[in-house]
């Protein structure tokens, strides 16, 4: 089973609003979809780690966990506590544009992408299935102009033995 969060803008409005054109029409966009697979199959004492797949639409690309311009902010995850410890993230390798907005270049992340992110199963976690939340936050822009930067909510499974 895999546990989707869609991300929409439109124009400045924040994930789930609606922003209304002068014809009274929706201008609703789907940026990004969150993908994590669960449920994830965690052993006690161990590591385990996830790959959240994120899935930017086309025409859309959205800042890097090192965005390069101190008004961009960067690409974050992060977990509520729970049974599994969060510990290291791998954000992926992005890639540097210029843009007409921007006075140098930019580092982004376009198309579809996976961030690796590691847990640490207690030795003393209770076994049986259980779900972590945690969200993401991003800021995604086009190549004229960026909106303003919004978190959605993630969540996935998993079965501690």
């Amino acid at each position: 089973m895999a546990i989707a969060a869609l991300i929409c803008l439109s124009g400045w409005s924040l994930p789930g609003q609606t922003s209304r054109s002068a014809s009274g029409g929706s201008q609703d966009r789907e940026i990004a979809k969150v993908v994590i697979k669960s449920p994830a199959v965690a052993k006690r004492g161990q590591s385990l780690t996830i790959p959240v797949e994120v899935k930017v639409a086309k025409g859309f690309h959205v800042t890097s966990a090192t965005p390069g311009d101190r008004y961009l902010k960067p690409l974050q995850i992060s977990w509520d506590k729970g049974a599994l410890v969060a510990e290291a993230t791998r954000y992926p390798e992005a890639v540097l544009r210029s843009y007409p907005f921007a006075e140098g270049k930019l580092s982004v992340l376009e198309g579809a992408f996976v961030i690796e992110q590691q847990f640490r199963v207690p030795a003393n976690a209770t076994q049986g299935f259980g779900a972590i939340t945690g969200k993401l936050r991003y800021q995604a822009c086009t190549e004229r102009e960026c909106f303003a930067p919004a978190t959605v909510p993630i969540q996935f499974s998993y079965d501690i033995r």
